[in-house]
């Protein structure tokens, strides 16, 4: 999901992957915290790892040096979403067709 604003640039928001475990603890480190669990999505701005949540305790990491209310508020939607449909039961289907009695 990409989102435009011209006084902020683009904002990205993915699902991280191994290789983005460094920026997870990067921002941890900024903020003076220990890295939370994942998986997590990442705020990308303009190709930069801005901020991070983690999907297993929905707590968030953000860069405190930057603007980042904007990204925190999307990724933390972005998980609620992720959640409502992970937890959808799955659809039935009938497996066969039965005549009403009349």
């Amino acid at each position: 999901m990409a989102v435009h604003d011209d006084r902020m640039g683009e904002v990205t928001i993915r699902p991280a992957c191994r290789g983005d475990a460094v920026d997870v603890d990067r921002l941890a480190q900024l903020e003076t915290r220990r890295p939370t669990p994942g998986p997590h999505l990442l705020a990308l701005r303009d190709g930069e790892v801005i901020a991070a949540i983690s999907l297993a305790t929905a707590e968030v990491l953000a860069d405190p040096f930057r603007p980042t209310a904007d990204v925190q508020a999307l990724l933390r939607l972005q998980a609620k979403r992720g959640q409502r449909t992970e937890r959808r039961p799955p659809r039935r289907t009938l497996s066969r067709l039965v005549p009403l009695r009349t």
